[in-house]
């Protein structure tokens, strides 16, 4: 049977663009106003906020699913025991009881930054990687079902985008090496619309593996 999503799953997406572009333009205004301005194009990403509209929509599509509130985990509420640190903490959790469902990064980059940046968003993910899937195999990790591992990387769409194929390539890489179970790649527009020029890095292929898995869980 077809996985179905909710119908306004696009006003969704759109929603969290807005938010997206909202919330790193006024970041980077209090910037300036502050004399606090990060290298280059940095300071669009250094807020960290930007991602909470990302983040409300798999939480908010987890409890469509059938998920309860009180499994649904973010901010400092949601860590895990890590490989190389006691604890690491993760952008979204998804749990039932004491078990994993899944567990997912996010992240967001300008269209221009450094070489610098960007090196520093790719060890970010391989390293967070590492710390969740060792600590599955040493067993202080438990999921329910098989172990996922989800990554959203949202990107400015603006003219010129010298860092957009980078960031396709890491997204894709990261899934074929297996340190992410499926990966998101956005190109986001300041009017709130997007593209995913990769058809195996979609949101949609996101949604629908987390509604799966609640699914399966909530009707056990």
């Amino acid at each position: 049977m077809a996985i179905q999503l909710p119908r306004d799953l696009d006003a969704r997406v759109q929603a969290a663009v807005r938010h997206f572009w909202a919330t790193r333009t006024a970041q980077a205004r209090r910037q300036q106003r502050g004399k606090k301005v990060d290298q280059g194009a940095r300071s669009a990403v250094t807020g960290g906020a930007q991602m909470d509209g990302f983040i409300d929509l798999f939480a908010e599509l987890a409890l469509w699913a059938g998920a309860r509130p009180s499994d649904i985990l973010r901010g400092a509420s949601a860590e895990l025991p890590g490989l190389f640190r006691p604890t690491v903490r993760y952008d979204l959790l998804i749990n039932r009881g004491d078990h994993v469902v899944c567990a997912y990064k996010f992240a967001c980059l300008p269209a221009r930054l450094s070489r610098e940046h960007l090196d520093r968003t790719i060890e970010e993910a391989i390293g967070r990687a590492h710390e969740l899937w060792g600590a599955y195999r040493r067993s202080a990790i438990s999921f329910d079902l098989d172990p996922w591992f989800g990554y959203v990387l949202v990107v400015e769409d603006t003219r010129p985008r010298p860092t957009a194929r980078s960031a396709e390539d890491l997204c894709r890489r990261l899934v074929l090496e297996r340190l992410y179970s499926d990966a998101a790649f956005v190109l986001a527009r300041r009017d709130g619309s997007h593209t995913e020029p990769a058809a195996s890095l979609t949101l949609e292929h996101l949604c629908r593996a987390l509604v799966a898995r609640v699914s399966i869980l909530a009707a056990a």
